[in-house]
């Protein structure tokens, strides 16, 4: 008996090939993720760690979901269309990623090695893509370095920014006013601009929102970078707004709001802020409509080029890997617990502690000494402060000259300290006390042997470098701290000081 079947239509060869060259695409980027990340899977762990930790960075849980689904649902037509076309530039990418993390992690420099990683996986992704369709993705691959926390880059621009709004907004109100450094005086009231004050979470947030909205409107980078600035600028006004309310609202009543009270105007400033935001992209049109998908048909392929992204995350493992295997990990021994050799006389200053010891900072890695000279009725005050292992790093606290929490800092400005042709650049940093408005005037410098820098990527760089070549010195830093501003010639016997006591050390390491 006869049975008939119907016929089965045959698949489209070109979407087929499509679909092949995405699965080849999956594996291809997922081997060469695992490769990079099998050496960078610590630097990765701690992006979690510092949004947990930092009000500034809770957006950037949302990043990862963002990209998601603007890959696989937003934009998926624009996504397929970049048909995967593997090639070898993501290497190079991937090559320069691998050697900035190297150099980062021998620096220590926690925001190099995360925008690293971040970079690495660009390398691997372009790799996979290929860079012509790599290119019309790459925004969406941007949103991914909002990840990284860059507050240490971004927090001293927007500190100072701050105190100029508050001064701007002074001169326009025709308001009393003296800016001192970090201090404004707006008539009786002095208002200290902190860390806190710089509003790093209203700009990262306005500018992430920014950012997302560019990529769900445009597809033109340019219309997608103006709408993150102008998410930046909406950020910057909302601190602004708040900072000016403070100050206005304590004018008109004549008093100065406790720091609890701040909270109520901050969150009416980022409800105005965003209302602005979002009016403005509602007036908005949206970008054209998607690419249709390239499914021309299958191309000849390069079976050398369908392991490029696996030659990437390769690069990354044995470049970053090599590094670490060379650089010395290993933890330094304490000093010996007696102040020892450390000199009786600087400068006129005679030791007034010679019974102080070392102490170790387990929590840190470091050891500190503290030191009191005294000469004509004053005290000199002088903290050294040494790291114990390769990773350790060196305090902002450690500037302060008590308690950091009842220390603020007024004014910092650099002063060069000589003794004969040797100079030396020290970090005068003025600080005052919350509480009793006592104030500190500290000089500090970093040194890593005979190498002497106020500034703190410098001394990572040498240090750096130490490790590159082998060397196992330790970073220190050494304050002193007076009660009133030190005179040319104090701050040159400052400079002597400073190199005796760096003799000292240097002639008793470990």
């Amino acid at each position: 008996m006869d049975r008939s079947y119907p016929e089965r239509i045959p698949a489209n060869p070109a979407r087929a090939a499509m679909m092949q060259d995405w699965r080849r695409a999956f594996v291809g980027a997922g081997v060469g993720c695992v490769l990079a990340l099998a050496v960078l899977w610590p630097t990765l762990l701690s992006l979690p760690t510092a949004w947990q930790n930092n009000q500034a960075y809770q957006y950037a849980w949302l990043v990862i979901p963002i990209v998601v689904y603007l890959l696989g649902w937003h934009d998926r037509q624009a996504a397929v269309a970049a048909r995967p076309r593997p090639d070898y530039t993501g290497v190079f990418v991937a090559v320069f990623a691998a050697m900035c993390w190297s150099a980062a992690d021998l620096m220590n420099i926690d925001v190099g090695r995360q925008l690293s990683v971040v970079l690495a996986v660009q390398g691997v992704v372009m790799s996979t893509l290929g860079w012509r369709s790599y290119w019309r993705l790459a925004p969406v691959f941007g949103l991914l370095f909002l990840m990284v926390p860059s507050g240490d880059f971004l927090l001293p621009a927007l500190r100072i920014l701050t105190v100029k709004m508050i001064e701007a907004f002074a001169v326009v109100a025709n308001l009393p006013h003296s800016v001192d450094g970090f201090v404004v005086s707006i008539g009786e009231r002095k208002y200290i601009v902190l860390d806190e004050c710089a509003g790093l979470p209203y700009f990262m947030l306005a500018t992430f929102l920014g950012y997302c909205f560019g990529l769900l409107l445009y597809r033109s980078v340019l219309k997608i970078a103006a709408l993150s600035l102008f998410g930046a600028f909406i950020g910057i006004l909302s601190n602004g707004l708040r900072v000016n309310a403070i100050v206005l609202i304590d004018w008109m009543q004549g008093s100065q709001m406790p720091l609890t009270a701040h909270g109520n105007i901050q969150w009416v400033a980022l409800t105005v802020a965003l209302g602005l935001l979002f009016f403005v992209l509602g007036k908005l049109a949206a970008h054209a409509p998607v690419l249709a998908p390239d499914i021309a048909g299958p191309e000849e392929r390069n079976l050398l080029r369908q392991f490029a992204p696996v030659v990437a995350g390769l690069s990354v493992l044995l470049i970053a890997g090599t590094v670490i295997s060379l650089a010395p990990r290993a933890p330094q021994q304490p000093r010996a617990a007696q102040v020892g050799s450390l000199p009786q006389n600087l400068a006129g200053w005679e030791l007034a502690s010679p019974a102080a010891v070392w102490s170790v900072e387990q929590k840190h890695h470091t050891e500190s000494l503290a030191l009191i000279y005294r000469h004509g009725g004053q005290n000199l005050d002088i903290l050294i402060v040494e790291t114990l292992a390769p990773d350790a790093k060196l305090q902002e606290s450690d500037l302060a000259p008590g308690e950091r929490s009842l220390w603020h800092q007024n004014k910092i400005q650099e002063q060069s300290s000589c003794v004969a042709s040797d100079c030396l650049s020290l970090l005068h940093t003025t600080w005052k006390n919350e509480k009793t408005a006592e104030i500190r005037h500290v000089y500090s410098t970093y040194s890593l042997g005979n190498f002497t820098t106020n500034s703190k990527f410098a001394l990572r760089a040498a240090h750096g470098w130490d490790r590159l070549t082998g060397g196992r010195r330790s970073s220190r830093i050494i304050r002193f701290t007076l009660s009133m501003a030190a005179t040319n010639a104090a701050i040159d016997d400052l400079a002597a000081a400073f190199r005796l006591i760096q003799s000292a050390l240097n002639a008793g390491n470990r």
